[in-house]
């Protein structure tokens, strides 16, 4: 029994260490605003800035793209980086493919709420990625704690405190039941 409570505490701490860390990945990512390629554990985040994938991405959404442009197929939404300049960045539907006259394969793209395919084909080497999820709104959320970062990281330790004060008192009133048993 006591060796099952020290993994459980362990398991415990860990977790809230992970959730910590993403959370302060996350939040230093966002800041880095000049630097586009900050990726975590294969992953970037984008913020959504258009509605040209509406009603799939909201303006204001951002999207985890996985970095890599393997396993494509149609339908798949992707970032890429429509010019040439690395802090360009467009997130569309890939609609086709095609290979020009030099053989190389051409992607096809087009927001959802355009009425027209992007004018230039994309290049493999112009994909950053496949977008994996997509999370509502909560660049909201980012810019706060962005221009807000004491007082997050303060909020975040008063939480991770708070988790540990109730985490105690559960313990001692199931400790309190057992003796009681």
């Amino acid at each position: 029994m006591k060796a099952f409570k020290v993994i459980c505490n362990i398991m415990f701490w860990c977790v809230i260490a992970l959730i910590a860390a993403s959370l302060i990945i996350f939040i230093i990512g966002s800041r880095l605003k000049n630097d586009k390629n900050v990726s975590f554990l294969g992953y970037r985040w984008y913020k959504i800035l258009t509605s040209s994938m509406s009603p799939e991405i909201l303006p204001g959404d951002v999207v985890i793209v996985k970095v890599g442009a393997d396993d494509l197929q149609t339908n798949d939404i992707i970032t890429f980086n429509p010019t040439a300049d690395k802090n360009a960045v467009l997130t569309h539907r890939l609609v086709g493919s095609s290979v020009d006259s030099e053989g190389n394969i051409l992607y096809k793209t087009k927001g959802d709420a355009n009425k027209s395919y992007d004018v230039q084909g994309v290049k493999p080497e112009q994909i950053i990625g496949k977008v994996v999820f997509t999370v509502r709104y909560i660049s909201r959320i980012v810019a706060y704690i962005s221009d807000h970062l004491i007082l997050s990281i303060s909020a975040l330790i008063g939480f991770m405190c708070a988790i540990y004060i109730v985490k105690k008192l559960v313990t001692k009133e199931r400790e309190k039941r057992n003796e009681e048993i």
